[in-house]
């Protein structure tokens, strides 16, 4: 039978020997000596954030502190903050992993004892330390803030399901002024996911800002991923090329879902786009740029599929449905984001274990914002 363990944020960088709360009431995390959960560190102030828990649900707030608050590698902020478990949570230089999964015990006539051998313990915890270690070098291949746009808001958010996993995104202004925007998601998790999509970021890197079109970066990802990819995994991708004066967008689908748009007028339209077939499933695919243009006022959202697959205990998905309603809801491009991440989180009562989820969302800001 399962035995519920208490939400806890565990030190995992810039604390010798390391620490953990236990999360069981609201309380102040800081410097001061009287903070519910004292943080002794030069780089973290007095009152540096508001945690507040109720269950197993746990929300961070930032309460403007010198050196900032981020989760999973984005700035906080002063609005709540629902984690999800495996989240890492930093608080100015010390970087902690929340958890809030359940414990495994085995029943054993009328006493309940948890299986624990030594050796098994041991391997356990080394595997891991280097998991841990193995997201600490994902996150740092994804962007932490979108690159400054004029006349556009963008923001983004990822949440992993395992210590490590296969969704990857990238944002940057290209050397033609373009905002290149790519998101993606491995077939495989875990290890075999996370392998695929560090390879993916290199080739992204190395190639992207060469590329004449997405198209043409697409087709050469495949030709490199082909090779080497094992049989009946493969990649969903979407890459746009955005033209800040033009604001024409020239985007490229590889067995990705087309984004959806919310006009300023908050109508959602599913966009009518050919998906095509993933990176990995043929060596000879045929990739082609679609092109449409962004008015005043125009949202334009992208996931990975974790977020209308997501299901809440019940193993109902989280749909297409409610991700409109949130989209309908949003004041432009930030708020969208986190309000869908924080539905989400809701929806599935902060269990993400089935799949990662990110979020891009990309607005046109109005003639009046511009």
């Amino acid at each position: 039978m399962k035995k519920d363990t208490a939400p806890r944020l565990r030190s995992v960088e810039g604390l010798t020997p390391p620490i953990e709360f236990e999360l069981l009431a609201n309380g102040t995390l800081g410097r001061d000596p009287a903070a519910d959960f004292r943080l002794d560190h030069p780089t973290v102030s007095r009152r540096h954030a508001d945690i507040r828990v109720e269950g197993r649900k746990v929300e961070v707030t930032d309460l403007g502190s010198a050196n900032g608050s981020r989760i999973n590698g984005r700035a906080l902020g002063r609005t709540a903050h629902l984690l999800a478990d495996g989240d890492l949570v930093q608080f100015g230089q010390v970087l902690f992993e929340y958890t809030h999964q359940v414990g495994a015990t085995v029943t054993t006539g009328s006493q309940e004892k948890t299986v624990r051998p030594s050796v098994d313990a041991k391997r356990a915890r080394m595997m891991q330390s280097d998991l841990r270690l193995a997201r600490r070098i994902q996150y740092r291949l994804l962007p932490d803030e979108p690159p400054p746009l004029p006349g556009y808001e963008i923001d983004f958010s990822y949440t992993p399901a395992l210590a490590i996993g296969g969704d990857f995104y990238d944002v940057r202004t290209l050397p033609s002024g373009e905002l290149a925007v790519t998101i993606g998601d491995v077939s495989g998790k875990g290890v075999s996911g996370a392998m695929y999509m560090v390879f993916t970021c290199a080739v992204l890197r190395a190639r992207l800002a060469t590329s004449k079109g997405p198209a043409e970066f697409l087709t050469e990802l495949n030709q490199r991923i082909c090779p080497v990819i094992e049989p009946g995994m493969f990649l969903t991708v979407a890459t746009m090329f955005l033209n800040p004066t033009t604001h024409v967008c020239r985007l490229a689908l590889a067995g990705h879902n087309p984004p959806v748009l919310r006009s300023a007028s908050k109508k959602v339209v599913e966009m009518s786009l050919d998906p095509g077939h993933p990176i990995g499933s043929s060596p000879d695919l045929s990739i082609r740029d679609q092109r449409f243009q962004l008015t005043p006022g125009d949202v334009m959202l992208f996931t990975t599929d974790g977020v209308e697959e997501g299901e809440n205990p019940a193993g109902e998905p989280f749909g297409n449905e409610r991700r409109n309603q949130v989209m309908r809801g949003a004041s432009g491009a930030l708020d969208m984001n986190r309000r869908l991440r924080s539905a989400l989180l809701q929806f599935c009562e902060a269990d993400v274990s089935t799949d990662d989820f990110t979020i891009i969302a990309v607005e046109r800001l109005s003639e009046e914002a511009d």
